[in-house]
């Protein structure tokens, strides 16, 4: 009985110390009445998003997100970004508080906290605002674009500064599809059939994983 405890004790204490920790948070315009929040995270294990929810009470915006955790363990950064409609508010001035959880086979844990930032930022919104930055986390991802997304099928990989090793290609049951060991400018996945992939890169500082549509 105690080694069952002492058990799930570790697996607790591994899912708090491994977290899906904010990194930056940024705000940008989209329309008069619509935002864009940009939120960064890494975890000391692999995962992507999940899924999101809002609530917005008088001048406080609560952003509530979920990550999904993968079968694999290596330091991951993940970039997202949530679009916020703000036409039913009196208000210009707004505390925005940010949460991350994970999924569990029953949806989203919301009862587990795993991190949370609270910042504030005033509209109108005419440029991008940076409201929470973490400078080692940036040069990692602010290096690495994929793009398009959604994509036809055929994928570019824009890197600046990291050494990529290995690229990886995940489909939605988290099957290795496709690998890459060279030429990482160009991804061909036209042979895949459409849906939601994961593509995963192995550079030198970490692991960044982006979730990608295909759709052609």
């Amino acid at each position: 009985m105690k080694k069952l405890l002492l058990y799930f004790l570790l697996i607790a204490f591994s899912q708090l110390t491994n977290a899906a920790t904010i990194q930056n948070i940024s705000v940008s315009r989209i329309s008069d009445e619509t935002i864009n929040i940009h939120v960064g995270t890494m975890d000391g294990s692999c995962y992507v998003y999940s899924s999101f929810q809002y609530n917005i009470s008088g001048n406080i915006i609560t952003l509530e997100i979920c990550y999904e955790r993968l079968l694999c363990q290596a330091v991951t950064y993940s970039q997202d970004d949530f679009q916020i409609p703000l036409n039913n508010t009196s208000t210009d001035n707004f505390s925005l508080s940010v949460k991350t959880y994970f999924s569990t086979s029953f949806g989203c844990n919301f009862g587990l906290l795993i991190d949370s930032q609270t910042v504030s930022f005033s509209t109108p919104v005419n440029t991008t605002i940076v409201l929470l930055s973490n400078v080692d986390f940036n040069d990692l991802n602010n290096n690495i674009i994929i793009f398009p997304n959604p994509s036809n099928g055929v994928l570019q990989i824009r890197n600046e500064s990291n050494q990529i090793r290995e690229v990886k290609v995940y489909d939605s049951l988290n099957r290795l599809v496709k690998v890459y060991t060279n030429n990482y400018e160009i991804i061909d996945l036209t042979e895949l059939i459409d849906g939601i992939y994961l593509v995963e890169l192995n550079t030198e500082k970490g692991k960044f994983i982006k979730k990608i549509v295909l759709k052609k």
